[in-house]
């Protein structure tokens, strides 16, 4: 039975939330369900298929958002990650590019940079919900994005046997 966060303000506005870890086997994310907390990075994970409307809107400190595999069958609800100002730096680590409802999905001011594979960088760049509205670069690398997940999948693990936490940068 796939889980799902529900509908309606899970975590909203709790200003004392810095990260939320979103667990795998997640398939969906309610509306507003992540809305106007401090939280500056989020991984959504590959299981996630089902994004509702404003699930992630309004976190003003969020700089960098990754989608997981499962995001290319996804039903994105409209303004997903809508706010009004500040850019974000969105990874798209799926196999196709998803549609979207709207041209508002992420920030009003349009500066948001969407990294995806190379081989899909002319389908984002020709939607007018994508490369129209946001800047789309073919900068993703499949080998750099499974070690990427390897080594977050371990992180905790390995930072335990250290006995400090890891910087990724220099890990990888």
């Amino acid at each position: 039975i796939g889980l799902g966060i529900p509908a309606e303000p899970l975590f909203r506005s709790r200003d004392n939330i810095s990260s939320i870890q979103l667990p795998e086997g997640l398939l969906s994310i309610g509306k507003e369900a992540i809305y106007g907390t401090n939280i500056t990075e989020l991984t959504i994970p590959n299981s996630v298929t089902t994004l509702e409307e404003y699930s992630l809107a309004y976190n003003e400190n969020l700089v960098t958002v990754s989608f997981g595999k499962g995001v290319d069958a996804n039903t994105w609800g409209a303004w997903v990650l809508y706010r009004e100002e500040n850019a974000y730096d969105v990874y798209m680590n799926c196999d196709s590019k998803p549609s979207l409802p709207d041209k508002y999905t992420f920030d009003h001011s349009y500066k948001t940079t969407i990294h995806v594979m190379p081989d899909l960088s002319d389908a984002y760049n020709a939607d007018s919900c994508w490369g129209k509205q946001y800047k789309v670069v073919g900068d993703l690398d499949k080998t750099y994005l499974y070690l990427q997940n390897v080594i977050t999948s371990n992180e905790a693990f390995l930072a335990n046997e250290v006995g400090t936490s890891l910087d990724r940068k220099s890990v990888v």
